[in-house]
């Protein structure tokens, strides 16, 4: 429910920076004409070009995809999330700018024939980005690697978007609006994406790669904000993980066979999982089909 929330303010501040930036543009250059002179310098001018082109949409895309191609074999879920987020993001770009047609600044250094609202590089930079947090996050299972990331992410979104209010691409509201709606297309993937992995790993209990409920590395890998933008701190609510965690253990019988089919061979295979539970998803032949016991209920 907070989660909503926030992704509701959030959508409703990019959707009035974007009606402002359609029907008072003049307005808004009341804060945005002095915002972009402080952040003028002819002696960054390299620095910034190098930014925004490290930063372009295509270059945001390549990367989606070959995230999505690494990604890929661990859990096709979030692999899937990267190129349609980005997708999504170019198609939001494009109709914004033909709709809303908003005039450049006079003094641009690099633009394109398109309007100045929104900003594309801005767009594909912050949901690029923030798919790959939760996914490197998801792959290492590191708190460390997770904050590091984070602030990496941050700090190079702030390089795209100086870069292009200085280069006189953008103005500073086109920057703010754009963050806010990549912001919204991330929660809006989340949340799909997450309602799919929860359907998924209701009936066998498993999520990226893992098949033993009672692993610790299960249970962090669901609970990763699957893919992007479900707040961060979620990551560090264990409580949660703690009191969900299940208390009947996989039925193990004493003196068991050790045969493909007995209960111990499926308890080593359950302790030692092969990668073959990719986001809900198993294998044929994968774990011997002896039945375990979840919540009361015997299923294979």
């Amino acid at each position: 429910m907070r989660n909503r929330a926030v992704g509701v303010l959030v959508a409703a501040a990019a959707t009035t920076l974007t009606v402002l930036a359609a029907v008072a543009h003049h307005r808004l250059l009341v804060v945005d004409r002095p915002l972009s002179e402080a952040l003028r310098r002819d002696d960054l001018l390299v620095v910034m070009r190098w930014i925004t082109e490290a930063g372009s949409p295509t270059s945001a895309a390549v990367l989606s995809l070959v995230a999505a191609a690494a990604l890929w074999p661990l859990c096709r879920a979030f692999a899937m999330a990267l190129p349609t987020t980005v997708a999504a993001g170019i198609a939001v770009d494009l109709s914004l700018k033909v709709l809303i047609d908003r005039p450049r600044p006079a003094d641009v250094v690099i633009g394109t024939a398109l309007g100045s609202f929104p900003n594309g590089h801005v767009i594909q930079a912050t949901v690029v980005l923030g798919l790959l947090v939760p996914a490197l996050y998801l792959v290492t299972g590191r708190i460390v690697v997770f904050w590091s990331s984070v602030v990496l992410s941050v700090v190079m979104v702030a390089g795209v978007a100086s870069s292009r209010i200085a280069l006189g691409a953008h103005w500073p509201s086109d920057v703010l609006a754009s963050i806010l709606i990549a912001a919204s297309l991330l929660m809006r993937r989340a949340r799909s994406v997450a309602g799919r992995a929860r359907r998924r790993t209701s009936t066998p209990p498993v999520s990226c790669g893992v098949s033993d409920r009672s692993s610790p590395k299960y249970w962090r890998s669901i609970s990763a904000p699957v893919p992007p933008g479900i707040c961060a701190a979620a990551l560090l609510r264990r409580s949660r993980l703690r009191a969900a965690r299940p208390r009947n253990r996989p039925i193990t019988a004493r003196g068991a066979s050790s045969g493909s089919g007995s209960a111990a061979s499926w308890s080593n295979s359950s302790r030692n999982p092969s990668p073959g539970w990719w986001c809900g998803r198993r294998r044929r032949g994968e774990l011997p089909g002896t039945a375990r016991r979840r919540g009361g209920v015997p299923y294979h």
